[in-house]
């Protein structure tokens, strides 16, 4: 759980104004919140643990992929937490052959990303 404090602290990191929260997911390791600000919504996932490397890993995922994904806006080691934008939509109620035609269009082009960076994560 992440206080009101922590919330207003890592708004002023990101230089806006805390307005609100709203749980929106949950799971073995980390709570996911939309977060309200003055300059619109973000999203704050935050570990249920003091260790937070594998949310710095995703931190350095997310800003390599770029376009890919989520933006990354912050890693904050302190309260355990990671900031990216929120990126609105809709679960899709039916997966059709245009749906299927575009995610595989899209894993093609992420797994087409390569850097030194993967083969030292491939080393560990």
């Amino acid at each position: 759980m992440i206080s009101r404090a922590e919330l207003h602290d890592i708004c002023d990191q990101l230089t806006c104004t805390f307005l609100g929260k709203a749980k929106i997911g949950s799971g073995g390791h980390s709570d996911i919140y939309r977060i309200e600000t003055d300059d619109g919504e973000i999203v704050l996932k935050v570990r249920h643990s003091d260790s937070g490397s594998d949310l710095n890993d995703e931190f350095d995922t997310m800003q390599y992929i770029g376009s890919m994904g989520p933006q990354p806006l912050l890693y904050d080691e302190s309260k355990v937490c990671l900031v990216m934008e929120l990126i609105r939509g809709e679960h899709p109620s039916t997966v059709n052959r245009d749906f299927a035609k575009t995610m595989a269009t899209w894993y093609s082009n992420l797994h087409q990303i390569t850097s030194s960076k993967q083969e030292h994560h491939r080393d560990h």
